[in-house]
């Protein structure tokens, strides 16, 4: 009988580790404070255990790993580098992102492993709040989705009637003295294409962008933004995708926010776009991965 890993990471910290022999993972986790929100700390390590079903499984439960409740946490696994395209690095021993994390925090970039071996990684933190005995998908200040007021999916139009609009959140223009600016953007500047009353905070002052829903003006029936997934890169139409059940960091920050809301951002864009009647596609471009955990 197949593992359900997505269901799994409800209640333990999960790491699949295909074909490695190797000695014991450990979970390093730690949490931050209202009085030092930028700096983890308690940071401790945690070993992970083999699954006697599953050789390739290592994990620990949530209620074993001493969590509090309510709390947020930020954590790597840490391994020793399995890189098939890099063996002279074998004896490398890093921390990594959860390749499975459904949100990323940039902010706090991996560790050096103390013992012999260890190199930095630089991968972000994966984030999770544990509540209730279980391990929920979060924004590192603890924001959760709220799927309340959606659209029943059998509502929106069906797969022989969609004018799809495909839409990067990264842009350019042409500046007055003929230069070529670049920008990130942001999930929030993609919502403002949908609810005339939604301010987007990269353009403020863009009288043209604010109090106009250019997408429903449009007449589309579904929007397909590229890779809205967690890449290294911020300015290549979102490819280099390296965590893919993250969304990007980077679209969940507005220059005006310390900390990202890229998960309930993304939720709330799709939501809107049901609630207009637009289905919502994901681009997701597997050849053009890199950095992956």
């Amino acid at each position: 009988m197949p593992i359900d890993l997505l269901s799994r990471k409800k209640t333990h910290f999960v790491l699949w580790r295909v074909g490695a022999s190797e000695l014991a993972p450990t979970l390093y986790i730690g949490n931050t404070s209202p009085e030092s929100p930028d700096r983890l700390a308690k940071l401790r390590e945690i070993p992970l255990r083999q699954s006697a079903e599953f050789p390739e499984l290592w994990e620990v439960s949530a209620k074993e790993s001493g969590l509090t409740e309510g709390q947020v946490y930020f954590y790597w696994f840490k391994v020793r580098n399995s890189d098939p395209y890099a063996a002279a690095n074998a004896n490398q021993i890093l921390y990594c992102t959860d390749p499975t994390a459904t949100t990323v925090d940039r902010r706090f970039p991996a560790p050096t492993p103390s013992e012999s071996g260890g190199v930095n990684s630089f991968d972000p933190a994966s984030v999770v709040l544990y509540q209730n005995g279980t391990l929920i998908p979060c924004d590192p200040q603890g924001q959760t989705v709220n799927w309340e007021g959606d659209a029943p999916l059998e509502t929106l139009p069906t797969n022989n009637q969609l004018v799809i609009y495909e839409l990067p959140t990264r842009w350019t223009k042409i500046n007055s003295n003929g230069l070529i600016e670049e920008g990130v953007g942001t999930f929030r500047d993609v919502l403002a294409l949908l609810i005339p009353e939604a301010i987007a905070p990269t353009f403020p002052m863009l009288t043209a962008l604010n109090n106009r829903a250019h997408l429903v003006e449009l007449g589309i029936n579904a929007l397909e933004l590229l890779p809205p997934e967690d890449s290294d890169d911020n300015l290549n139409w979102g490819y280099g995708t390296a965590n893919y059940f993250a969304a990007d960091f980077d679209l969940g920050r507005p220059d005006s926010q310390s900390a990202p809301t890229a998960s309930t951002d993304l939720a709330n864009l799709i939501k809107a776009c049901h609630q207009q009647g637009l289905r919502f596609f994901v681009d997701v471009v597997m050849a053009f991965s890199r950095n992956n955990p």
